[in-house]
């Protein structure tokens, strides 16, 4: 019994029309009722079978859920673009992230009820308790199949036979073991369908249309279809109606007490989050939509990888993953003999079935029902979603019961053979395709626990070193392409790949010298050209050996092996390298090594020996094999390719080809060859060395329009500050491109980085957007920048302006602006003002002259920018808000104290130099928010305070305490402090190499900061002088006056600049603006100079003073 209204007052609704009238009672034919047909009442013994079913089903679920590997459980997007750790989060935490409710309105609260009773009730873990109670409703879903195919009119026989096509299905054995959403909304349409058909035999109220109805809404809005659509068959249209908005009222009023426990649950009506799906091109054309519907539900096709669409996870217990599996591409009965099989017995059963579902005399209501539902469902995922296949349990049923029509008809044994044979086919074809799904992802499972753990039993077998790696990658590249590099010489193409090392062996196979175990101080390593301008070579250089490594193109990469001892050599393929990963399969055709069939090895001269195995053996790699292929999930094979001693080829090398069989991601060309680099020709080559260097690793670092702080593999997005110095050092290194493109992400993106909004935002990137953009010197683009740099300066201005706490939203994950899964928070991002300064945030800490002195100079950056687009109004206003913050500051400080309960940061060891009056008119570089978490960039912000104050040697002695403690000797990296935020991927975790868990390498803050220093120690323009001035030579060292020197292309501010210092005078060549010019504190001060400006014909000669 329901409720309608008639104006102010509600009164009950009639029943329907009695589906079985009283034997006295006349009933006249009518054209929409049904004729008298047969129907199947549900015996005890139904309910016996349902039970059992229930309860086998929810156990083989449970021992299933045992053979998936926990990372599965920990991961979002990976299982056919599942969102597991997120459904799992919010079945066991209310703190959690609930934000999807605005599409599973009630899944939290219905999904974390049962699954708290169980953890509680068994006293488990809250994992094994979601585990318990997902094997329960897998149990119920079958049970509900089985039931809801007796009610249709399937025999005993019939229904159990179309239950073990359920049960075998690929959506079930994908999906019901796994924790999701989409079993709650599978088994809440089966609930409707089987209450449409339990009202033709028994009279059924109102109350359980609404609460059926609700059910269906509150798992997903979609499904509310299947609500709807029994509601509308079985009753008139106005009290359907009001049956509907019963059950919809319902619902929010459940909303309304599940966002009292769940803060974070959003509304089902109004997100637009959804659109993102709309037309998604990884769901592909229409047809393959189709055939995963139709086909891929029932039979497994085989599996693929494709690249993820981005989504990016947050914390150390997850990860970004490059691939994720899918069916959306596969051939239907891809997988092998038995898919096909079966894809041709479903075939044959549907078509009969959809004959039935048109010819067919009874169970009108269902069959309408049936058919709308089935339309309704595939024209929804011709337009939304990814991958289809994950929305299949949604389908199953409905698929199953259209097959199933098939058994009320002549042809009932044809039917039931067909279908025993189709579930046999399908049980087996689908066992197997999750069988190899799961072995799968055991390229993506966490492996350094796995590796540490064999390390502890064999520490004497050679293992990475975990130490000074280098990510080599095309710059834009994503991730995924990156190889990395590690001194020795090991190397891996990708993370996770596998690792090559080498080695030389005694006569027994025994290594003696590998590149593992080679001593750092014996280890050379430099840059060499390449047939890339951005990804040079890396050639190593030992008392043993030399290797250098290249890349070729896109998917080659080539080693070139010379070995300078009697010993064997041999180079070794392994699961661990610098960036290692399970290797499952190995073949030798007697010409290369297939690796996992997606990479190949070929060596010249040809191999004397070729050994494949398992590591994990008791002789390990030394043991000698004659196998041509080796095989095992367990990932941990090797092969061992001993080389022949006598190497005839030109130069007495060996050659190694490494080549990916994988067609390369066609991405966007983001950044162009580079046009004329700067040339130097100094007295210490190491200068030079250390400059190009870290050109060459910023550029390398950069993934697709962002900047990284460290290793990408680590950091999964751009940080604010790290990225403005970075788009500041390579605006400088002379590629305006460069410079247009970071911008892009520095100017639409206020906030970024581990700790959300933070207060030195504004001001740090106003001053690398302006200086960008000064190094770009295009009209156009200051144009476009202008309304990026107002937005940024009146955030300075409200934080010097507050009266009230400023909070500021922010996105996590944020990865390229995609919406998908983000979490959005809100973080304090600067107190009320005080005195006339800002109190603002940075991570845990509030560092008043720190946020001061970079807001000062963010504000004095877009007062320029301003004056130069002729916006006099907003370039004064600016500059008297910079004035008013400097002058606060020195009244607040004129004692020479700032205070200590605001300002926790100082200048470092030589801030005592510098003047409380002068602090906030420091080049920006100088500034720290603190020196205690990046030691290096620390030493780095002084050495450039040391130099702007003329004394190069301090920053002499600066540069070689950080020469003598590079993390890869050569090629000028260093490490920098594991952060401590959790706003992170540690995707090296899921990697058979780096397990140096306290640092991150390289750091690219520091890369910035030294590029920054070695730029400005040639020339930098002076903007705090009296008038423009370019400083020449102010980290040039008194020992080098005395010898000739070559400064050939640096840029500058809107030009260049080359000089030339002979020993006794300076020529310099300045293009672009004019200037003062000034020479370095250790040219003498009767130097003769001579300036040419490429506007004027003339020479001017000058006389420094």
């Amino acid at each position: 019994m329901g409720f309608m209204r008639d104006g102010n007052t509600a009164r009950a609704l009639p029943y329907p029309e009695p589906e079985f009238p009283d034997k006295d009672t006349e009933v006249s034919p009518s054209p929409v009722q049904e004729q008298p047909h047969h129907t199947a009442r549900l015996e005890p013994t139904d309910w016996v079978v349902a039970a059992v079913l229930t309860l086998s089903v929810g156990m083989a679920c449970l021992f299933i859920a045992d053979m998936i590997p926990a990372f599965l459980l920990q991961s979002m997007d990976f299982w056919f673009e599942s969102d597991t750790v997120r459904e799992v989060s919010n079945m066991t935490s209310t703190t959690d992230d609930h934000s999807r409710t605005s599409v599973h309105p009630l899944f939290s609260i219905l999904s974390f009820v049962p699954v708290y009773l169980v953890k509680h009730a068994l006293a488990i873990p809250p994992l094994q308790a979601v585990l318990y109670v997902t094997s329960i409703l897998g149990g119920l879903w079958m049970g509900t199949l089985y039931l809801l195919l007796r009610l249709l009119g399937c025999r005993t026989l019939d229904a159990s036979v179309f239950t073990s096509l359920g049960l075998s299905s690929a959506s079930a054995i994908f999906w019901l073991p796994v924790p999701n959403s989409y079993t709650w909304g599978s088994w809440s349409i089966m609930i409707s369908l089987a209450l449409l058909l339990l009202a033709e035999q028994h009279r059924v109220g109102a109350l359980s249309y609404v609460l059926a109805s609700a059910f269906t809404l509150s798992i997903t809005v979609t499904n509310w279809m299947a609500g709807l659509l029994t509601t509308l068959a079985r009753w008139p249209f106005k009290q359907a109606v009001q049956l509907s908005i019963n059950a919809f009222c319902l619902v929010v009023l459940l909303w309304g007490a599940q966002k009292f426990i769940f803060p974070s649950a959003e509304f089902f009506i109004g997100s637009r989050k959804e659109a993102n799906w709309i037309n998604h091109p990884q769901s592909g054309q229409a047809s393959n939509i189709a055939s995963s519907f139709v086909f891929h539900t029932l039979i497994a096709p085989a599996i693929r990888f494709i690249d993820d669409d981005g989504y990016i996870q947050v914390g150390d217990d997850s990860v970004r993953l490059a691939q994720r599996l899918a069916f959306q591409f596969s051939t239907p009965g891809s997988a092998g003999p038995l898919g096909l099989i079966a894809v041709c017995l479903w075939s044959a059963l549907l078509l009969n079935g959809l004959w039935r579902l048109v010819t067919m005399d009874r169970q009108l209501r269902f069959r309408l029902v049936l058919a709308t539902l089935l339309l309704f469902e595939l024209s929804l995922h011709m337009v939304y979603g990814e991958e289809t296949f994950t929305y299949s349990l949604n389908f199953t049923p409905l698929l199953i019961a259209l097959a199933a029509l098939g058994t009320l008809s002549p042809g009932r044994p044809a039917v039931l053979v067909l279908a025993g044979l189709l579930a046999l086919c399908a049980g087996l074809n689908n066992w197997q395709q999750f069988r190899q799904a799961t072995e799968s992802a055991t390229h993506f499972t966490p492996q350094r626990d796995a590796m540490t753990s064999l390390m502890q039993k064999d520490p004497d077998r050679p293992w990475p070193r975990s130490v000074g790696h280098i990510p080599l990658a095309v710059p834009g590249a994503p991730e995924a392409e990156h190889a990395y590099h590690e001194p020795g010489g090991d190397f891996s193409p990708q993370a996770p790949s596998f690792g090559v090392s080498l080695w030389l062996c005694d006569a027994e196979g025994r290594p003696l010298v590998t590149s593992q175990s080679v001593p750092l101080n014996d280890i050379q390593q430099t840059f060499e050209p390449s047939t890339h301008p951005h990804v040079p070579a890396i050639a190593t250089r030992t008392p043993y050996y030399d290797a250098t490594w290249t890349r070729l193109d896109a998917t080659h990469w080539e080693l070139r092996f010379k070995n300078h001892t009697s010993h064997t050599p041999a180079i070794m393929i392994r699961s661990v390298g610098p960036a290692g990963g399970p290797v499952t399969e190995l073949g030798w055709d007697g010409e290369q090594l297939d690796i996992n069939h997606r990479w190949t090895v070929r060596v010249t001269p040809a191999p004397a020996k070729v050994s494949l195995g398992d590591e994990q053996t008791v002789k390990g790699m030394t043991s000698e094999t004659e196998n041509r292929s080796w095989a095992n999930a367990s990932g941990w094979g090797y092969a061992r390719l001993a080389l022949p001693r006598e190497v005839s080829a030109a130069g007495d090398e060996y050659r190694l080809i490494l080549s990916d069989l994988r067609i390369p991601i066609q991405m966007q060309r983001w950044y162009r060859n580079a046009p004329e680099q700067i040339h130097l020709d100094l007295p210490d080559k190491r200068f030079e060395a250390s400059l190009a260097a870290q050109t060459t690793h910023l550029m390398m670092s950069l993934i697709g329009r962002e900047t990284r702080p460290g290793d990408p593999t680590f950091f999964y997005r751009a940080w604010q500050r790290q990225g403005a110095y970075i788009a500041t050092a390579l605006a400088r290194a002379g590629d305006p491109h460069v410079s247009r493109v970071l911008a892009q992400y520095l100017a639409t993106h206020d906030f970024a980085g581990g700790n959300g909004p933070e207060a030195d935002a504004p001001g740090l990137t106003l001053w690398a957007l302006t200086t960008s953009a000064s190094y770009i010197a295009d009209h156009a683009h200051d144009q476009w920048l202008w309304p990026h740099v107002l937005r940024k300066a009146q955030r300075i201005e409200a934080m010097l302006t507050a009266r009230a706490p400023i909070e500021e939203s922010f996105a996590v994950p944020s990865p390229y602006d995609l919406q998908h899964g983000q979490q959005i928070k809100r973080s304090v991002l600067a107190k009320p003002s005080r005195d006339g300064l800002i109190v603002g945030r940075v991570g845990d800490e509030w560092p008043s002259l720190y946020v001061n002195a970079v807001s000062y100079r963010g504000l004095l950056a877009a007062a320029e920018f301003a004056e130069r687009l002729g916006k006099h109004r907003y370039a004064t206003g600016w500059r008297n808000h910079a004035h008013t913050l400097r002058d606060n500051w020195q009244r607040r400080n004129r004692n020479g104290a700032s205070d200590a309960k605001i300002s926790t940061v100082s200048l470092g060891p030589s801030a005592s130099i510098t003047s409380n009056r002068e602090q906030l008119g420091q080049a920006l570089t100088v500034y720290r928010p603190s020196s205690d978490n990046a030691p290096i960039a620390a030493q780095l912000s002084d050495a450039h305070l040391a130099l702007r104050q003329g004394r190069p040697d301090a920053v002499w002695a600066a540069l070689h305490r950080l020469w003598t403690q590079q993390a890869s000797p050569g090629l000028y990296t260093w490490d920098m402090p594991r952060p401590a935020t959790t706003d992170v991927a540690d995707g090296w975790q899921y990697v058979r190499g780096w397990r140096n868990q306290s640092v991150v390498s390289p750091d690219y803050e520091t890369a910035a900061l030294l590029l920054l220093l070695q730029q400005d120690m040639l020339a930098y323009v002076d903007d705090g002088a009296a008038e423009p001035t370019v400083v020449i030579g102010a980290g040039v060292p008194q020992a080098w006056i005395a010898r000739s020197m070559t400064v050939s292309n640096l840029a500058l501010p809107g030009g260049s600049i080359d000089w030339r210092w002979d020993g006794h005078a300076m020529r310099v060549t300045l293009r672009g603006p004019s200037r003062k010019i000034q020479l370095g504190a250790s040219f003498p001060d009767d130097t003769d100079m001579s300036v040419t400006h490429d506007n004027r014909a003339a020479d001017v000669t000058a006389r420094v003073s």
